[in-house]
């Protein structure tokens, strides 16, 4: 019995010891498994986080791209409003200078037409019918004697038909040394009062104007 008891121990450990063996052989070879799926696990956590901080450093650099985009475009914009007031100030500024001159040339023509009409009326107050008449006078006989050269120096053509605006009728050797003047053989009257004393000649575009409302107005 003692023999049977012994050899039964010798199998049971020749059993067990082959099976403890491949027992700590399977542990040990997953534990090695375990050990490299750990590093490849750990391998790849460290690929997801250098591929994060590389797409967060990507992300950092684009918005940093844009705000410079959006900046630089802002500035631009800025720019250009200021540019387009300081035009459209400046172009206020120029009519509304214009304006001024406008303004300022239709009052001084206001004036003068003003003017002029007061000194008609205070020459027409001032002097009798008379007196205008000698002052007609005596300024017909003046532009007679400067019409001979102020003839001369306008453009030479063919007329032979011309006009005269007189304050009082001219006589009729003063209309014929006019017509022998300019070398025509028609010359029409007109009577205008409102040239108060001298007459106005005219000529197809060419004008002589000596009458004594021409001068108020000069």
């Amino acid at each position: 019995q003692i023999g049977f008891f012994i050899l039964l121990l010798l199998v049971l450990q020749k059993l067990f010891h082959g099976n403890l063996t491949r027992a700590i052989r399977r542990m040990e070879t997953l534990r090695e498994q375990n050990l490299k799926k750990e590093e490849e696990l750990k391998r790849q956590e460290e690929q997801v986080l250098n591929d994060c901080r590389e797409r967060i450093r990507q992300t950092d650099e684009e918005l940093l791209n844009l705000r410079k985009k959006a900046e630089e475009e802002m500035r631009q914009s800025r720019e250009h409003v200021l540019q387009m007031l300081a035009e459209e100030k400046k172009a206020a500024a120029l009519k509304l200078r214009e304006n001024e001159k406008a303004l300022t040339t239709r009052v001084e023509a206001e004036a003068r037409k003003r003017a002029v009409s007061v000194a008609i009326e205070l020459v027409a107050r001032a002097f009798s019918g008379d007196m205008i008449r000698v002052l007609h006078e005596e300024m017909t006989r003046e532009l007679l004697g400067i019409l001979p050269e102020t003839v001369a120096q306008k453009p030479q053509g063919q007329e032979t038909h011309a006009r005269i605006i007189a304050a009082f009728p001219l006589e009729t050797a003063q209309k014929e040394k006019i017509k022998e003047i300019l070398k025509i053989s028609d010359l029409s009257e007109i009577i205008d009062p409102a040239l108060i004393a001298g007459f106005v000649l005219k000529l197809n575009q060419w004008e002589l104007d000596g009458s004594l409302k021409s001068r108020f107005k000069e």
